[in-house]
C-alpha cells in the first residue's frame, strides 16, 4: 500500500524519510578516504557475495532486486572500476549459459570499509539518544525488520 494524503502514517513516513536524507548527507561527508567509492548497489552485490561462496548473475540480481541492465552495470563496475577487480566472473561449469560470480579478497575489503563507514554514521546518531530511547528504538527497529524480511519467493 502506498501512502496517500489521507494516510495517517504519511507524516511519520515523511519524518523518517527526512531523517534518512540527513543520514545520507552526513555519510557522504564522513566517507573515509578510500580507493573504494562504492555505490549502494555495488555494496549490496558484494554483501550478498560475502554470504555465498558463489552466485550466478541471475541469483545475485534477484537477491539485490535490480533490473538486468542495472546488474550488468554493477558487475562491470565491480570488475573494472577499481585498481583490482572486486569480483570475478566465470562461465558456469554445469550450464554454459550462466555466469558464476565470486567476491575477491579486495572486494571483501571494499565491502567491509563501506559497511564500517555506514555503521559509524548510525552509531553517531544512536549516541545522541537516552538509554530509554535506545531500548524503544531497538524494539521498533527489530519489529520493522521482522515485518519486512524478504520472502523466499523473491517478492
Amino acid at each position: 500500500m502506498s501512502p496517500t494524503a489521507s494516510d495517517p502514517l504519511e507524516p511519520l513516513a515523511l519524518e523518517m524519510f527526512e531523517m534518512t536524507k540527513i543520514m545520507w548527507a552526513k555519510a557522504q561527508r564522513a566517507r573515509p578516504e578510500s580507493a573504494y567509492d562504492l555505490t549502494e548497489a555495488e555494496f549490496l552485490a558484494l554483501d550478498e557475495l560475502q554470504r555465498h561462496a558463489c552466485l550466478t548473475v541471475g541469483e545475485l540480481q534477484k537477491c539485490i532486486r535490480v533490473l538486468p541492465a542495472q546488474m550488468s552495470r554493477i558487475i562491470k563496475g565491480l570488475e573494472t572500476k577499481y585498481d583490482q577487480p572486486l569480483l570475478t566472473c566465470a562461465i558456469n561449469t554445469e550450464d554454459k549459459r550462466r555466469i558464476d560470480l565470486r567476491i575477491t579478497a579486495v572486494g571483501r575489503t571494499a565491502a567491509d570499509t563501506f559497511r564500517r563507514a555506514k555503521l559509524e554514521t548510525t552509531l553517531a546518531w544512536l549516541k545522541a539518544l537516552s538509554p530509554a530511547d535506545l531500548e524503544v528504538m531497538a524494539r521498533l527497529v527489530r519489529s520493522m525488520r521482522d515485518a519486512n524480511k524478504p520472502s523466499d519467493s523473491g517478492a
